[in-house]
């Protein structure tokens, strides 16, 4: 008799093996069909804009021209995002959301210390999230 159990199976049969373990049976699925269930947050998307316009803006023609030739390399990039969060006054809506404004939030604080203008917006947007989760109706 063989001790080498790997020999006496084909890998078909243990692919098959693994594909018949019940979905819930994996400790993972709990927590992704959780966040499946939460909406999109276009919080992470106006991060993410903002992200991809910061990366832009560098290699934008017109970043090394006049003041006014810089400005609609601004416009052009980061500024319409920029604006955007500058202006946000919403709690997250999902976790990520949440999360996503910590991070934000960390890297304004790396970047521009505590003058910047959208450090406050992101930390209120988490904290709505965080305490609208808590049972908490209004963020003060």
């Amino acid at each position: 008799m063989s001790t080498n159990i790997i020999g006496r199976f084909s890998r078909r049969h243990i692919l098959a093996g693994i594909a018949a373990v019940p979905v819930a049976a994996i400790p993972a699925a709990p927590r992704a069909l959780a966040a499946a269930a939460e909406p999109h947050d276009p919080l992470i998307d106006a991060i993410a804009d903002l992200n991809a316009g910061n990366a832009a803006y560098p290699r934008h023609p017109l970043v090394h021209g006049t003041q006014e030739e810089n400005e609609i390399a601004i416009a052009e990039t980061y500024g319409p995002p920029d604006d955007r969060l500058k202006a946000w006054n919403a709690p997250a809506i999902s976790l990520e959301g949440a999360v996503a404004a910590l991070r934000h939030a960390l890297y304004e604080c790396e970047m521009f210390g505590v003058s910047s203008d959208i450090l406050p917006n992101m930390i209120a947007a988490a904290l709505g999230y965080i305490e609208r989760g808590r049972g908490r109706q209004e963020v003060t």
